[in-house]
């Protein structure tokens, strides 16, 4: 299947890496994910090896490459039971749940919530004398 730079740089970004991130994960220089990059709609061109190379990385990273099939190309991302081979740090959850409860906004929202919940418990309260 032949790849299209926009299909690289969309799956790119659906995958949530840069242009170096890219290159580190497939091996593959950055100027050469970027000239890939730079052709746009038409097909990239080069070595089989390095676009196979960077074709599996994003594999790894969940992309999956849509063919033209009459509806145009494209990518997607895989479902989360697709991606069995990539099993998140068993701790993952509890460090994400720690760092946004250490962000002053998420502080902020969490006192407002709880002064909210307090004054519909005191209109309760008032209601039900």
């Amino acid at each position: 299947m032949a790849v299209s730079g926009n299909q690289l740089r969309a799956a790119r970004a659906l995958a949530g890496l840069e242009q170096k991130d890219l290159s580190e994960t497939s091996g593959v220089s950055i100027n050469t994910i970027r000239n890939m990059e730079a052709r746009a709609a038409e097909p990239v061109r080069g070595r089989l090896d390095t676009m196979e190379r960077v074709v599996d990385a994003l594999a790894r990273a969940g992309v999956e490459f849509i063919a033209e099939n009459g509806g145009g190309a494209g990518v997607r991302l895989r479902q989360p039971s697709q991606l069995s081979s990539q099993k998140a740090h068993p701790g993952f959850a509890a460090t994400m749940g720690n760092a946004l409860d250490a962000m002053p906004e998420r502080q902020d929202a969490q006192v407002k919530e709880a002064n909210v919940r307090e004054e519909l418990r005191r209109s309760k309260d008032t209601s039900d004398k």
